[in-house]
């Protein structure tokens, strides 16, 4: 009982402390908007309730267990710290308002507790229960890895992700955990420098989308309307990620923002062809050129005229070694110098 009255005290600091950093400090990461600033003090605000209930209700069970012992405190009042000193306020209330507070304030606590329960699955309190799971199957592929694609693939229609269909569970998982702390944001150099880009939201999005479209998919409808992309997340917001991971690396339950802004962005160029104009001239290069550079395919071993460096297409005997120099090594004059350095390092080892 001491620890329930020590621990109830913390967390009506904590709450305060919410409350004050969001309405009136205005901390600039933790500002939302529409639903979900309403959602994110609802969920304080009955969190303070049902503590506040508690206090209430103990202190009154204190104050009358007095009443009957003509005043002399109990073992357990002792504990109370907090309950006791709220029942010495109501040393002259009438024991008849003490029982009807009593069962005012206990009624109220298991409504208040009963309500919560109810309302977490629709809120984004939800991640208490799903931020343990999303940490314990976030990747442990190296950093900076995507999952690859199959383009020889026949069976394979659609590649990318346009809808919540497209994304993997985990991903889903990942909209049902965020916490909407904004930590992602505060440290996005796409956002901070006013781009259009909001990790954050690109998350929220995937859970709205969800919530929204799920009941259809479970009956077996193909629900018409907006999409997750263009409906929810815009074309600007994902091509202004610069897929840095600082994002990933800023949140405390291990989201991966940048997975999902590539699936959609491999969606928009692989089955809609749209991406931004800068990007035209690189990929008719990797089609006609096979690099992003406007060089011709045939004069990739040039940098190596003079050099006395071998051609793995023009050696007819095995090697042991082969050197892949890359589109930079065989075409910008500045990596050049870099290849033909490390090759005649090669040649004297």
């Amino acid at each position: 009982v001491f620890l329930q009255d020590f621990f109830g005290l913390l967390v009506v600091f904590s709450i305060l402390v919410a409350l004050y950093r969001r309405n009136i400090a205005h901390i600039k990461r933790l500002q939302t908007t529409g639903h979900s600033r309403f959602d994110a003090n609802l969920i304080l605000i009955l969190i303070l309730s049902i503590i506040v209930s508690m206090f209430m209700q103990s202190a009154l069970h204190i104050a009358i267990e007095r009443s009957s012992a003509g005043g002399a405190d109990t073992l357990d009042a002792g504990a109370r710290f907090f309950s006791a000193a709220i029942a010495s306020l109501l040393v002259n209330t009438s024991p008849g308002t003490k029982d009807l507070l009593f069962q005012l304030f206990w009624w109220a606590h298991v409504l208040l507790v009963l309500g919560f329960l109810n309302y977490l699955p629709y809120s984004k309190h939800l991640h208490i229960g799903s931020s343990a799971f999303n940490v314990y199957f976030s990747s442990l592929r190296p950093k900076g890895e995507l999952h690859p694609i199959n383009l020889e693939a026949e069976d394979v229609t659609r590649f990318g992700a346009g809808d919540i269909e497209d994304l993997t569970w985990k991903q889903l998982l990942d909209g049902y955990t965020c916490t909407e702390c904004g930590r992602c944001d505060s440290v996005c150099p796409a956002n901070l420098t006013g781009k259009p880009l909001s990790p954050r939201k690109i998350i929220t999005d995937i859970r709205h989308r969800t919530m929204e479209k799920a009941p259809a998919l479970l009956a077996k409808q193909e629900p018409a309307g907006k999409a997750l992309v263009d409906g929810y997340i815009s074309e600007d917001e994902l091509w202004a990620c610069t897929t840095c991971r600082a994002c990933m690396e800023e949140c405390p339950v291990t989201i991966e923002h940048v997975g999902s802004i590539v699936e959609m962005r491999r969606y928009l160029v692989l089955n809609e062809s749209r991406f931004p104009p800068e990007l035209a001239a690189a990929y008719r290069n990797l089609e006609n050129n096979y690099a992003v550079w406007a060089f011709n395919w045939r004069d990739r071993a040039k940098w190596t005229e003079g050099y006395d460096i071998p051609i793995a297409s023009s050696v007819n005997d095995d090697f042991d070694i082969l050197y892949w120099v890359g589109c930079a090594g065989s075409f910008d004059m500045r990596y050049q110098k870099v290849a033909r350095a490390f090759a005649q390092l090669m040649k004297m080892a």
